[in-house]
């Protein structure tokens, strides 16, 4: 079974905080992530479901994702735009500020 049938028997947070735990954990690479990530967040998962803190982190990843590229020329790098690793890495600091903020 894929991952999306499986999210459809998931709590979408569950199935969202997945997604995140697969690209960071390294079992999912970020154009899978983003393939994912979009079917599940803009098709799925009604935003009133969401805490203010989810809702801040996932609209967080969605905004870094539309700035990643294989790899960015330097116009690109002036429009913030970034390679998988950087993705990756802003992803991890987010998901640590998420769950920081999640026990506060």
């Amino acid at each position: 079974m894929d991952f999306y049938s499986q999210a459809m028997k998931m709590d979408y947070k569950e199935a969202l905080e997945d997604a995140v735990n697969r690209l960071l954990n390294g079992e999912w690479s970020v154009p899978k992530f983003q393939l994912e990530f979009y079917r599940l967040y803009l098709e799925e998962v009604p935003g009133e479901i969401l805490s203010e803190d989810e809702w801040r982190f996932y609209s967080a990843i969605d905004q870094a994702l539309n700035q990643v590229t294989t790899v960015p020329d330097p116009p690109s790098r002036e429009s913030r735009c970034m390679n998988y690793q950087e993705f990756i890495e802003l992803a991890q600091n987010l998901h640590q500020q998420y769950l920081k903020a999640e026990t506060t």
